[in-house]
Protein backbone atom coordinates (compact mmCIF):
# COMPACT_ATOMS: atom_id res chain seq x y z
CA UNK A 1 0.00 0.00 0.00
CA UNK A 2 1.18 3.51 -0.76
CA UNK A 3 -0.22 6.98 -0.13
CA UNK A 4 -1.84 7.22 -3.57
CA UNK A 5 -3.88 4.05 -2.98
CA UNK A 6 -5.28 5.00 0.43
CA UNK A 7 -8.85 6.14 0.95
CA UNK A 8 -9.23 8.08 4.17
CA UNK A 9 -11.33 6.02 6.58
CA UNK A 10 -13.92 8.08 8.44
CA UNK A 11 -12.63 6.69 11.78
CA UNK A 12 -9.34 8.47 11.11
CA UNK A 13 -10.82 11.76 9.93
CA UNK A 14 -10.81 13.38 13.37
CA UNK A 15 -7.12 12.60 13.90
CA UNK A 16 -6.21 13.83 10.42
CA UNK A 17 -8.12 17.08 10.93
CA UNK A 18 -6.44 17.60 14.32
CA UNK A 19 -2.98 17.04 12.85
CA UNK A 20 -3.74 19.51 10.05
CA UNK A 21 -4.64 22.07 12.72
CA UNK A 22 -1.33 21.40 14.45
CA UNK A 23 0.49 21.96 11.16
CA UNK A 24 -1.40 25.21 10.64
CA UNK A 25 -0.53 26.41 14.14
CA UNK A 26 3.13 25.62 13.51
CA UNK A 27 2.89 27.33 10.08
CA UNK A 28 4.01 24.07 8.48
CA UNK A 29 0.92 23.09 6.50
CA UNK A 30 1.67 25.05 3.34
CA UNK A 31 5.46 24.41 3.30
CA UNK A 32 4.90 20.66 3.65
CA UNK A 33 2.01 20.71 1.19
CA UNK A 34 4.34 22.29 -1.37
CA UNK A 35 7.01 19.65 -0.85
CA UNK A 36 4.75 16.57 -0.69
CA UNK A 37 4.13 14.52 -3.85
CA UNK A 38 0.53 13.65 -2.86
CA UNK A 39 -2.23 15.62 -1.08
CA UNK A 40 -1.13 16.28 2.48
CA UNK A 41 -4.40 14.91 3.92
CA UNK A 42 -3.83 11.59 2.11
CA UNK A 43 -0.20 11.46 3.26
CA UNK A 44 -1.13 12.07 6.91
CA UNK A 45 -3.74 9.28 6.73
CA UNK A 46 -1.28 6.90 5.07
CA UNK A 47 1.45 7.55 7.64
CA UNK A 48 -0.94 7.23 10.57
CA UNK A 49 -2.40 3.96 9.22
CA UNK A 50 0.93 2.41 8.33
CA UNK A 51 3.00 3.47 11.35
CA UNK A 52 0.90 4.38 14.41
CA UNK A 53 -2.56 2.82 14.28
CA UNK A 54 -2.96 -0.13 16.69
CA UNK A 55 0.72 0.13 17.70
CA UNK A 56 2.61 1.41 20.75
CA UNK A 57 2.63 5.07 19.74
CA UNK A 58 5.44 6.06 22.07
CA UNK A 59 7.75 3.29 20.86
CA UNK A 60 7.04 4.14 17.20
CA UNK A 61 7.71 7.84 17.84
CA UNK A 62 11.01 7.15 19.61
CA UNK A 63 12.13 4.83 16.80
CA UNK A 64 11.28 7.43 14.14
CA UNK A 65 13.17 10.14 16.02
CA UNK A 66 16.24 7.98 16.59
CA UNK A 67 16.49 5.89 13.40
CA UNK A 68 15.08 8.30 10.80
CA UNK A 69 14.88 11.89 12.02
CA UNK A 70 18.22 12.39 13.78
CA UNK A 71 20.08 9.88 11.63
CA UNK A 72 19.08 11.72 8.44
CA UNK A 73 19.97 15.14 9.83
CA UNK A 74 23.37 14.03 11.10
CA UNK A 75 24.17 12.18 7.87
CA UNK A 76 23.36 15.22 5.75
CA UNK A 77 25.50 17.52 7.88
CA UNK A 78 28.40 15.08 8.05
CA UNK A 79 28.34 14.67 4.27
CA UNK A 80 28.21 18.37 3.42
CA UNK A 81 31.11 19.11 5.80
CA UNK A 82 33.20 16.26 4.40
CA UNK A 83 32.53 17.38 0.82
CA UNK A 84 33.97 20.88 1.32
CA UNK A 85 37.50 19.63 0.62
CA UNK A 86 36.77 16.28 -1.05
CA UNK A 87 38.42 16.32 -4.53
CA UNK A 88 35.60 14.61 -6.46
CA UNK A 89 32.59 15.82 -4.46
CA UNK A 90 29.77 17.57 -6.35
CA UNK A 91 29.69 21.37 -6.27
CA UNK A 92 26.62 21.75 -4.10
CA UNK A 93 25.57 22.80 -0.61
CA UNK A 94 28.40 24.07 1.62
CA UNK A 95 31.09 23.21 -0.93
CA UNK A 96 29.34 25.35 -3.56
CA UNK A 97 28.96 28.15 -1.00
CA UNK A 98 32.68 27.99 -0.23
CA UNK A 99 33.60 28.23 -3.93
CA UNK A 100 31.18 31.12 -4.41
CA UNK A 101 32.79 33.03 -1.53
CA UNK A 102 36.30 32.36 -2.87
CA UNK A 103 35.22 33.91 -6.18
CA UNK A 104 33.56 36.78 -4.31
CA UNK A 105 36.80 37.60 -2.47
CA UNK A 106 38.79 37.41 -5.72
CA UNK A 107 36.38 39.79 -7.45
CA UNK A 108 35.51 42.30 -4.69
CA UNK A 109 38.37 41.95 -2.20
CA UNK A 110 38.59 40.83 1.41
CA UNK A 111 37.48 44.21 2.81
CA UNK A 112 34.13 44.04 0.98
CA UNK A 113 33.76 40.40 2.04
CA UNK A 114 34.22 41.40 5.69
CA UNK A 115 31.63 44.16 5.42
CA UNK A 116 29.11 41.95 3.62
CA UNK A 117 29.42 38.76 5.71
CA UNK A 118 30.62 40.22 9.04
CA UNK A 119 33.55 37.80 9.47
CA UNK A 120 37.28 38.32 8.97
CA UNK A 121 37.99 35.38 6.66
CA UNK A 122 36.47 32.59 4.61
CA UNK A 123 37.73 30.11 7.21
CA UNK A 124 35.81 31.92 9.92
CA UNK A 125 32.67 31.98 7.76
CA UNK A 126 32.89 28.23 7.22
CA UNK A 127 33.51 27.61 10.92
CA UNK A 128 30.34 29.55 11.73
CA UNK A 129 28.35 27.76 9.03
CA UNK A 130 29.53 24.34 10.24
CA UNK A 131 28.64 25.21 13.85
CA UNK A 132 25.14 26.27 12.77
CA UNK A 133 24.67 23.05 10.79
CA UNK A 134 25.83 20.91 13.71
CA UNK A 135 23.39 22.72 16.01
CA UNK A 136 20.64 22.12 13.45
CA UNK A 137 21.48 18.40 13.37
CA UNK A 138 21.21 18.18 17.18
CA UNK A 139 18.01 20.23 17.39
CA UNK A 140 14.93 18.34 18.54
CA UNK A 141 12.55 20.91 17.05
CA UNK A 142 14.05 21.90 13.68
CA UNK A 143 12.55 19.55 11.10
CA UNK A 144 14.46 17.91 8.25
CA UNK A 145 12.87 20.07 5.55
CA UNK A 146 14.34 23.17 7.29
CA UNK A 147 17.84 22.07 6.21
CA UNK A 148 19.51 25.16 4.70
CA UNK A 149 20.33 23.33 1.46
CA UNK A 150 17.14 21.31 1.25
CA UNK A 151 16.29 22.50 -2.28
CA UNK A 152 19.52 20.92 -3.54
CA UNK A 153 18.49 17.47 -2.36
CA UNK A 154 16.95 14.94 -4.75
CA UNK A 155 13.22 14.40 -5.25
CA UNK A 156 13.50 11.07 -3.44
CA UNK A 157 15.23 12.72 -0.48
CA UNK A 158 12.48 15.37 -0.43
CA UNK A 159 9.81 12.68 -0.29
CA UNK A 160 11.52 10.75 2.52
CA UNK A 161 12.23 13.93 4.51
CA UNK A 162 8.63 15.16 4.32
CA UNK A 163 7.32 11.76 5.40
CA UNK A 164 9.75 11.63 8.35
CA UNK A 165 8.84 15.18 9.43
CA UNK A 166 5.15 14.27 9.32
CA UNK A 167 5.75 11.07 11.28
CA UNK A 168 7.45 13.15 13.97
CA UNK A 169 4.58 15.67 14.09
CA UNK A 170 1.95 12.90 14.17
CA UNK A 171 3.85 11.12 16.94
CA UNK A 172 4.15 14.29 19.00
CA UNK A 173 0.42 14.88 18.64
CA UNK A 174 -0.55 11.31 19.57
CA UNK A 175 1.79 11.19 22.57
CA UNK A 176 1.17 14.67 23.90
CA UNK A 177 -2.58 15.25 24.05
CA UNK A 178 -2.19 17.43 27.11
CA UNK A 179 -4.62 20.12 28.16
CA UNK A 180 -3.76 23.80 28.06
CA UNK A 181 -4.29 23.71 31.82
CA UNK A 182 -1.36 21.35 32.24
CA UNK A 183 0.82 23.28 29.82
CA UNK A 184 0.81 26.46 31.90
CA UNK A 185 4.00 28.48 31.49
CA UNK A 186 4.75 30.35 34.69
CA UNK A 187 4.81 34.10 34.09
CA UNK A 188 7.34 34.27 36.91
CA UNK A 189 9.81 32.33 34.75
CA UNK A 190 9.29 34.70 31.83
CA UNK A 191 9.34 37.97 33.77
CA UNK A 192 12.61 37.34 35.63
CA UNK A 193 15.87 37.73 33.75
CA UNK A 194 17.16 34.17 34.04
CA UNK A 195 17.68 32.98 30.47
CA UNK A 196 20.12 34.37 27.92
CA UNK A 197 20.04 34.50 24.12
CA UNK A 198 23.24 32.54 23.46
CA UNK A 199 23.36 28.76 23.61
CA UNK A 200 27.10 28.60 24.36
CA UNK A 201 27.75 31.61 26.54
CA UNK A 202 29.77 31.36 29.74
CA UNK A 203 29.11 33.44 32.86
CA UNK A 204 31.98 35.63 33.99
CA UNK A 205 32.07 35.53 37.79
CA UNK A 206 33.36 37.91 40.44
CA UNK A 207 36.59 36.83 42.10
CA UNK A 208 35.19 35.80 45.48
CA UNK A 209 32.07 34.00 46.61
CA UNK A 210 29.89 35.44 49.37
CA UNK A 211 27.21 34.12 51.72
CA UNK A 212 23.55 35.07 51.20
CA UNK A 213 21.64 34.97 54.45
CA UNK A 214 18.13 36.01 55.39
CA UNK A 215 14.55 34.79 55.64
CA UNK A 216 12.98 32.50 53.04
CA UNK A 217 14.05 29.36 51.23
CA UNK A 218 16.10 31.18 48.60
CA UNK A 219 18.31 32.55 51.39
CA UNK A 220 19.74 29.10 52.03
CA UNK A 221 22.85 30.31 53.88
CA UNK A 222 25.10 28.95 51.15
CA UNK A 223 27.85 30.84 49.39
CA UNK A 224 27.33 32.17 45.87
CA UNK A 225 29.45 33.77 43.18
CA UNK A 226 27.90 36.92 41.69
CA UNK A 227 28.08 37.18 37.90
CA UNK A 228 29.88 40.15 36.38
CA UNK A 229 27.24 42.40 34.85
CA UNK A 230 27.72 43.12 31.16
CA UNK A 231 27.43 46.77 30.25
CA UNK A 232 24.87 48.15 27.88
CA UNK A 233 22.40 45.26 27.57
CA UNK A 234 20.95 44.79 31.05
CA UNK A 235 17.81 46.93 31.37
CA UNK A 236 17.75 46.64 35.17
CA UNK A 237 21.02 47.32 36.96
CA UNK A 238 19.48 46.10 40.24
CA UNK A 239 19.15 42.55 38.89
CA UNK A 240 22.00 40.05 38.82
CA UNK A 241 22.68 36.32 38.54
CA UNK A 242 24.41 34.45 41.37
CA UNK A 243 25.62 30.83 41.19
CA UNK A 244 26.16 28.34 44.01
CA UNK A 245 29.84 28.14 44.96
CA UNK A 246 29.71 24.32 45.19
CA UNK A 247 28.39 24.14 41.62
CA UNK A 248 30.99 26.65 40.40
CA UNK A 249 33.85 24.78 42.05
CA UNK A 250 32.71 21.46 40.56
CA UNK A 251 33.00 23.07 37.11
CA UNK A 252 36.38 24.69 37.82
CA UNK A 253 34.64 28.07 37.42
CA UNK A 254 33.80 27.39 33.74
CA UNK A 255 30.12 28.09 34.25
CA UNK A 256 27.61 27.95 31.34
CA UNK A 257 24.87 30.56 31.20
CA UNK A 258 21.18 29.63 31.26
CA UNK A 259 19.86 29.42 27.70
CA UNK A 260 16.76 28.58 25.67
CA UNK A 261 17.32 24.82 26.05
CA UNK A 262 17.30 25.24 29.83
CA UNK A 263 14.01 27.14 29.54
CA UNK A 264 12.55 24.32 27.44
CA UNK A 265 13.74 21.73 29.94
CA UNK A 266 12.25 23.63 32.88
CA UNK A 267 8.84 23.88 31.18
CA UNK A 268 8.98 20.14 30.46
CA UNK A 269 9.71 19.45 34.14
CA UNK A 270 6.69 21.51 35.20
CA UNK A 271 4.47 19.30 33.05
CA UNK A 272 5.33 16.26 35.21
CA UNK A 273 3.66 17.69 38.31
CA UNK A 274 1.00 15.50 39.92
CA UNK A 275 -1.28 15.50 42.95
CA UNK A 276 1.70 15.64 45.34
CA UNK A 277 2.74 18.97 43.88
CA UNK A 278 -0.08 20.79 45.69
CA UNK A 279 1.18 20.23 49.22
CA UNK A 280 4.88 19.52 48.71
CA UNK A 281 5.93 21.51 45.60
CA UNK A 282 7.59 18.24 44.59
CA UNK A 283 7.79 17.02 40.99
CA UNK A 284 8.99 13.46 40.46
CA UNK A 285 9.48 11.69 37.14
CA UNK A 286 11.72 9.23 35.25
CA UNK A 287 14.93 10.84 33.99
CA UNK A 288 14.67 8.85 30.75
CA UNK A 289 11.36 10.51 29.85
CA UNK A 290 12.85 13.98 30.21
CA UNK A 291 15.91 13.05 28.13
CA UNK A 292 13.61 11.93 25.30
CA UNK A 293 11.48 15.07 25.55
CA UNK A 294 14.42 17.46 25.43
CA UNK A 295 16.75 15.68 23.00
CA UNK A 296 14.67 12.98 21.28
CA UNK A 297 17.48 10.51 21.94
CA UNK A 298 18.47 8.40 24.96
CA UNK A 299 22.15 7.90 24.17
CA UNK A 300 24.45 8.25 27.18
CA UNK A 301 25.66 11.76 26.37
CA UNK A 302 22.08 13.06 26.38
CA UNK A 303 21.55 11.71 29.89
CA UNK A 304 24.65 13.61 30.95
CA UNK A 305 23.56 16.80 29.20
CA UNK A 306 20.09 16.63 30.76
CA UNK A 307 21.52 16.02 34.23
CA UNK A 308 23.88 18.98 33.85
CA UNK A 309 21.02 21.26 32.84
CA UNK A 310 18.88 20.13 35.79
CA UNK A 311 21.69 20.87 38.21
CA UNK A 312 22.28 24.21 36.55
CA UNK A 313 18.65 25.22 37.07
CA UNK A 314 18.87 24.22 40.74
CA UNK A 315 22.04 26.21 41.43
CA UNK A 316 21.28 29.59 39.83
CA UNK A 317 19.52 32.47 41.56
CA UNK A 318 18.51 36.00 40.59
CA UNK A 319 19.05 38.81 43.07
CA UNK A 320 17.02 42.00 42.84
CA UNK A 321 16.88 45.22 44.85
CA UNK A 322 13.98 47.65 44.51
CA UNK A 323 13.89 51.43 44.92
CA UNK A 324 12.83 51.08 48.56
CA UNK A 325 16.03 49.21 49.38
CA UNK A 326 14.31 45.83 49.75
CA UNK A 327 16.36 42.84 48.63
CA UNK A 328 15.05 39.64 47.01
CA UNK A 329 16.63 36.34 46.00
CA UNK A 330 14.64 34.34 43.43
CA UNK A 331 15.09 30.94 41.84
CA UNK A 332 13.36 28.21 39.84
CA UNK A 333 14.10 25.09 41.88
CA UNK A 334 14.85 25.05 45.57
CA UNK A 335 16.48 21.66 44.92
CA UNK A 336 16.84 18.91 42.31
CA UNK A 337 18.21 15.43 42.97
CA UNK A 338 18.88 12.28 40.96
CA UNK A 339 19.69 9.50 43.40
CA UNK A 340 20.85 5.96 42.64
CA UNK A 341 18.50 4.42 45.22
CA UNK A 342 15.34 5.98 43.75
CA UNK A 343 14.11 4.02 40.71
CA UNK A 344 11.04 3.65 38.53
CA UNK A 345 9.40 0.27 37.89
CA UNK A 346 11.77 -0.39 34.99
CA UNK A 347 14.88 0.34 37.07
CA UNK A 348 15.50 3.80 35.61
CA UNK A 349 16.61 6.78 37.67
CA UNK A 350 14.02 9.18 39.08
CA UNK A 351 14.39 12.96 39.26
CA UNK A 352 13.02 14.63 42.39
CA UNK A 353 12.73 18.40 42.05
CA UNK A 354 11.15 21.01 44.29
CA UNK A 355 10.12 24.27 42.65
CA UNK A 356 10.58 27.55 44.48
CA UNK A 357 7.68 29.15 46.33
CA UNK A 358 7.47 31.91 43.70
CA UNK A 359 7.10 29.43 40.84
CA UNK A 360 4.65 27.30 42.82
CA UNK A 361 2.33 30.21 43.64
CA UNK A 362 2.45 31.49 40.08
CA UNK A 363 1.58 28.09 38.58
CA UNK A 364 -1.48 27.76 40.81
CA UNK A 365 -2.58 31.26 39.89
CA UNK A 366 -2.16 30.64 36.16
CA UNK A 367 -4.04 27.34 36.30
CA UNK A 368 -7.07 28.94 37.93
CA UNK A 369 -7.08 31.73 35.34
CA UNK A 370 -6.83 29.22 32.47
CA UNK A 371 -9.77 27.13 33.66
CA UNK A 372 -12.06 29.75 35.16
CA UNK A 373 -11.01 32.81 33.16
CA UNK A 374 -14.45 34.37 32.73
CA UNK A 375 -15.45 33.95 36.37
CA UNK A 376 -12.09 35.16 37.66
CA UNK A 377 -12.29 38.20 35.37
CA UNK A 378 -15.56 39.21 37.06
CA UNK A 379 -13.77 39.46 40.42
CA UNK A 380 -10.89 41.67 39.34
CA UNK A 381 -10.46 44.80 41.42
CA UNK A 382 -11.66 43.17 44.63
CA UNK A 383 -10.16 41.15 47.48
CA UNK A 384 -12.19 38.19 46.15
CA UNK A 385 -9.82 38.02 43.13
CA UNK A 386 -6.91 37.31 45.49
CA UNK A 387 -8.95 34.89 47.61
CA UNK A 388 -9.80 32.75 44.54
CA UNK A 389 -6.22 31.52 44.31
CA UNK A 390 -6.01 30.86 48.05
CA UNK A 391 -9.26 28.86 48.11
CA UNK A 392 -8.24 26.89 45.01
CA UNK A 393 -5.11 25.83 46.86
CA UNK A 394 -7.23 24.70 49.84
CA UNK A 395 -9.63 22.90 47.49
CA UNK A 396 -6.78 20.94 45.92
CA UNK A 397 -5.32 20.08 49.32
CA UNK A 398 -8.74 18.86 50.48
CA UNK A 399 -8.98 16.64 47.39
CA UNK A 400 -5.55 15.16 47.94
CA UNK A 401 -6.13 14.57 51.66
CA UNK A 402 -9.61 13.11 50.92
CA UNK A 403 -11.27 15.56 53.29
CA UNK A 404 -15.07 15.26 53.09
CA UNK A 405 -17.29 18.28 52.52
CA UNK A 406 -17.74 20.57 54.33
CA UNK A 407 -14.01 21.24 54.72
CA UNK A 408 -13.12 22.93 58.00
CA UNK A 409 -10.63 25.83 58.08
CA UNK A 410 -9.84 28.32 60.83
CA UNK A 411 -9.96 31.83 59.42
CA UNK A 412 -6.54 32.68 60.86
CA UNK A 413 -5.09 29.68 58.94
CA UNK A 414 -5.27 31.87 55.83
CA UNK A 415 -2.60 34.21 57.16
CA UNK A 416 0.00 32.33 55.12
CA UNK A 417 -1.41 34.11 52.07
CA UNK A 418 -3.52 37.01 53.35
CA UNK A 419 -2.63 40.04 55.44
CA UNK A 420 -5.63 40.83 57.64
CA UNK A 421 -4.83 44.54 57.92
CA UNK A 422 -8.13 45.99 59.13
CA UNK A 423 -8.17 47.38 62.67
CA UNK A 424 -10.45 44.79 64.30
CA UNK A 425 -11.27 41.11 64.03
CA UNK A 426 -14.87 42.02 63.15
CA UNK A 427 -13.77 44.21 60.22
CA UNK A 428 -11.34 41.56 58.93
CA UNK A 429 -13.99 38.83 59.05
CA UNK A 430 -16.49 41.07 57.25
CA UNK A 431 -14.03 41.65 54.40
CA UNK A 432 -13.16 37.96 54.25
CA UNK A 433 -16.80 36.82 54.25
CA UNK A 434 -17.78 39.38 51.62
CA UNK A 435 -15.07 37.98 49.31
CA UNK A 436 -16.15 34.38 49.94
CA UNK A 437 -19.74 35.33 49.12
CA UNK A 438 -18.66 36.98 45.84
CA UNK A 439 -16.86 33.80 44.78
CA UNK A 440 -19.87 31.66 45.65
CA UNK A 441 -22.10 33.94 43.53
CA UNK A 442 -19.92 33.13 40.51
CA UNK A 443 -20.76 29.45 41.07
CA UNK A 444 -17.26 28.02 40.98
CA UNK A 445 -14.86 26.60 43.57
CA UNK A 446 -17.42 26.96 46.43
CA UNK A 447 -20.90 25.44 46.40
CA UNK A 448 -21.70 26.70 49.89
CA UNK A 449 -20.12 27.81 53.18
CA UNK A 450 -20.95 28.86 56.72
CA UNK A 451 -19.04 30.18 59.72
CA UNK A 452 -19.11 28.85 63.26
CA UNK A 453 -17.00 30.80 65.71
CA UNK A 454 -13.37 30.86 64.53
CA UNK A 455 -13.99 28.33 61.74
CA UNK A 456 -15.33 28.36 58.19
CA UNK A 457 -16.89 25.26 56.67
CA UNK A 458 -16.54 25.13 52.87
CA UNK A 459 -18.46 22.82 50.54
CA UNK A 460 -16.17 22.76 47.51
CA UNK A 461 -17.28 21.84 44.00
CA UNK A 462 -15.75 18.51 42.88
CA UNK A 463 -12.63 18.89 40.76
CA UNK A 464 -13.39 19.10 37.07
CA UNK A 465 -12.16 16.43 34.65
CA UNK A 466 -9.38 18.71 33.45
CA UNK A 467 -8.21 19.27 37.02
CA UNK A 468 -8.39 15.57 37.79
CA UNK A 469 -6.31 14.85 34.68
CA UNK A 470 -3.62 17.21 35.90
CA UNK A 471 -3.55 15.85 39.43
CA UNK A 472 -3.68 12.12 38.79
CA UNK A 473 -0.57 10.47 40.30
CA UNK A 474 1.91 9.30 37.68
CA UNK A 475 2.45 5.55 37.15
CA UNK A 476 5.76 3.66 36.97
CA UNK A 477 7.39 5.44 39.89
CA UNK A 478 8.32 3.60 43.06
CA UNK A 479 10.79 4.41 45.79
CA UNK A 480 13.18 1.67 46.84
Amino acid sequence: MNANDLNIHEDNQEIITSIQKVLEEKQLLEPLRGKADVPIETLIAFLYESHYKNKDKEDVYKTVKKDSFFRTKKRWVKTTIKNIDAPKAPDKELRAKSKFLQDYISKFGIAQFRREFEVDSLEMYLERAIKELEEWAESDTLLIHSYPYFEEKTARQHKTAVQTDLLVIIGEFLNNKKSDYKQTVSEYVISNQLFGVSSRAKIELEGESMPFTGDGEMFDNQEYYPAVQKKGFNPNKNVNIIVSSDFVNDLNKKVPDLDAKDFELFINVLNYRDVNFQTTRRIQFPLKDLVWQVYGNDAGKYYQMTTERLLKLANYRVTEANDEGEYFVKGLFSSARILNDVKDTKGGKIVTAYVSEDVYDDILRQQVINIYSEKVEELKGSFAYHLVFVLQKERLIAHQMKEPNPVKRKWLDFRYAIRFNRRTKKENLEEFEKAVSQIKEQQFLIQDYYRSGEYYFFTFFPLSSIELEDYTPKPDIRLN
